[in-house]
């Protein structure tokens, strides 16, 4: 049930990988990223998702960013209605990182590098 949600919700996000494809037996990840201030002195922690392929798929050695073009309240309201297990520490102090199996529909690529 959860990894039909999870198909599903996945269409309202840009994935950035090549043509339409499905991939399942992945991992989706929702993390907090830690976006400090220009003096590095405050951490605003940014929460953000992305899937790691199964093992064997044709993007088996890529992580997939996504997306997710809505509010923090969006976000969170999405990852407490897909994933499973979600320790209170990543909601109350907005750290490390929550995963659940599934299956995402890929419509694009976009390269970029870090």
């Amino acid at each position: 049930m959860k990894s039909a949600i999870f198909s599903f919700a996945l269409l309202f996000f840009s994935i950035t990988v090549s043509a339409e494809e499905k991939l399942t037996g992945g991992t989706l990840q929702a993390y907090w990223r830690a976006e400090w201030n220009a003096e590095a002195t405050i951490n605003t922690p940014e929460l953000n998702f992305r899937y790691f392929p199964a093992e064997g798929s044709s993007y088996g050695k890529y992580i997939i960013d996504i997306i997710f073009k809505g509010s923090e309240e969006e976000k969170i309201a999405f990852i407490k209605k897909i994933f499973a297990n979600i320790p209170s520490n990543f909601l109350d102090y907005h750290e490390w990182y929550v995963n659940q199996q599934g299956t995402v529909n890929v419509k694009s690529r976009g390269v970029y590098v870090m």
